[in-house]
């Protein structure tokens, strides 16, 4: 969605220092206020097992300063705003041995704020550390080993986390303090691998990136003959990387497309075809096009899904598996049913996800339901696709990190998914030797990562054995995804009206025509009525709003 990308830095800025916006202010007393110290309280001993290490949360902590304040991202406390070096933060606790300590910390950092140092104190002990590279975001959280303190004495005591040096935006966002019990390392460092695996800190596995193109079909700020014409041989640019890197494939979405590549180009055409049969490209959208499902009534849902289904099994031989709507803004709850009645295996879209989980189920007021893919956005990993030349490892690390932070949001088990894309009409990789040469950097730097390149179905087929043998813990959606963009892609009453309004006449007209031809010297105008449902789908395009 084009309209969307001014929107969507607008709400990166606000997200720069991972400011959560507090509707209605009900937190507001609990959070510490800027320009005073606040005192949280004493640090709870958190211990996975008795005795195994003391926690000391950023909700606990006392803010010194005028910035840093406590927030909580994605459902984990922070100390946040921290943009200035002279704040700082303590904590009053009872440490119960008098051992030597490992100290941890799990904070994170934004890409351009590393190079923080700071010093944790306790008594007359320093601990001198250094953030020396970033985690990605402000929600993505790494833990690291700050040293060793020897403690004397058990009791009461006072920790205290000072920065030395900011270069960055900010110095970090600090979610904890550990202190470990040296004796007691291993155990520790047991359970918490274990930890990490089951959130998906530590995934090791498959990951299926599909790239996409994702056009627009009625002409976005433009017409429709310059939309298809555009359109269709920039798939066909996908279609011969397909031919020239055997490593290389990608999906397709919208019937449109297909009959102007038909139309344009016919030996291209079979050429796709072909590639087709091999599972090198895959037809990703069982529907006409790309539709907004808050335009139409039902029953023009249905024929989207089952006019697309008949082209696509009429023309190529192939029956798409999936309703590909990556870019609708918002989902009906009947969705569920209605992916369902037209035995697809699953829907595809990208926004406002109610489970926070990339895979779940869209259960409809019926009691029907789908399997719901949501695995961020449509047009991911943008270096990949969009850099001239080879990513180096600066470019590289961050990927890396992202499928270790997608793997949160993927059911235990499951595979991890990315749509990838270099943004709204996505091209394949700029860098003529990838994916290929992608490959051979990505096993040389994540070696436990076993990353290809493919269609959505190699993903299905995937996931589908393990949702059957019950593998899988998926959560349900009874509602939905929430409307969004509503002032100019949800709101349009006269585009909506008149669109009802030929819906209905175009319904009225078949029944008629039924009536007359049975009980009339009448033929019923088949091709006529055929060319209507195409012209009305057409222009049920997320776009027309």
């Amino acid at each position: 969605m084009k309209g969307a990308q001014t929107n969507e830095r607008t709400i990166g800025l606000w997200r720069t220092l991972g400011i959560v916006v507090l509707l209605a202010g009900a937190l507001s007393e609990a959070l510490p206020q800027a320009g005073r110290e606040t005192s949280r309280g004493a640090a709870a001993s958190l211990a996975l097992e008795p005795g195994l290490f003391v926690q000391l949360d950023a909700q606990a902590a006392r803010i010194h300063g005028q910035t840093a304040k406590f927030l909580v991202l994605e459902g984990l406390g922070n100390i946040c705003c921290w943009t200035d070096a002279q704040d700082w933060v303590s904590w009053e606790f009872i440490l119960p041995h008098a051992v030597e300590y490992l100290v941890e910390m799990r904070y994170s950092c934004e890409a351009g704020s590393q190079g923080t140092t700071f010093e944790i104190v306790l008594g007359d002990q320093k601990l001198t550390g250094r953030i020396s590279e970033d985690t990605g975001t402000w929600y993505d959280h790494e833990t690291m080993q700050v040293g060793r303190l020897a403690v004397d004495r058990p009791g009461s005591r006072t920790l205290s986390l000072r920065p030395v040096q900011k270069p960055g935006l900010a110095v970090m966002n600090l979610a904890w303090l550990r202190l470990i019990p040296t004796e007691r390392a291993a155990a520790y460092q047991e359970h918490t691998t274990r930890e990490r695996r089951q959130s998906g800190r530590d995934y090791a596995g498959p990951v299926f990136i599909v790239p996409n193109f994702h056009p627009a079909s009625c002409g976005w700020l433009t017409d429709f003959s310059t939309e298809r014409n555009y359109c269709a041989y920039s798939y066909l640019e996908h279609l011969a990387r397909v031919e020239t890197d055997a490593r290389y494939a990608f999906v397709l979405s919208e019937v449109n497309n297909l009959m102007a590549i038909l139309a344009f180009e016919p030996e291209r055409f079979a050429a796709l075809k072909r590639r087709l049969q091999e599972g090198r490209v895959e037809l990703a959208n069982a529907f006409f096009l790309e539709p907004t499902i808050n335009l139409s009534g039902g029953e023009a849902l249905v024929k989207m899904g089952v006019e697309g289904l008949r082209w696509q099994q009429q023309v190529l031989g192939v029956r798409p598996r999936v309703a590909w709507m990556i870019d609708v803004t918002g989902v009906h709850e009947q969705m569920g049913q209605l992916v369902a009645g037209l035995g697809l295996e699953a829907m595809v879209y990208t926004r406002d996800n109610p489970t926070g989980k990339s895979l779940h189920w869209l259960q409809s007021p019926d009691g029907s339901r789908a399997l719901a893919v949501c695995p961020g956005g449509y047009s991911d990993w943008a270096p990949l696709f969009t850099h001239q030349g080879p990513l180096d490892q600066t470019a590289l690390k961050p990927l890396v990190r992202d499928v270790r932070r997608r793997a949160r949001s993927t059911p235990a088990g499951a595979p991890v998914l990315i749509l990838g894309g270099g943004g709204d009409y996505s091209l394949p990789p700029a860098c003529t030797n990838y994916p290929t040469d992608f490959l051979k950097q990505w096993q040389a730097i994540a070696p436990d990562l076993a990353l290809r390149f493919s269609g959505l179905g190699q993903y299905l087929d995937a996931v589908q054995p393990l949702i059957k043998a019950g593998k899988l813990d998926l959560p349900t959606s009874r509602s939905g995804a929430r409307l969004t963009w509503t002032s100019f892609w949800i709101q349009c009453p006269e585009v909506k009206g008149r669109y009802r309004r030929a819906e209905h006449a175009l319904q009225a007209a078949e029944s008629l025509a039924t009536v007359a031809s049975l009980g009339a010297d009448f033929h019923y105008p088949v091709q006529a009525l055929y060319q209507a449902w195409l012209q009305l789908l057409l222009n049920m395009d997320r776009n027309t709003l």
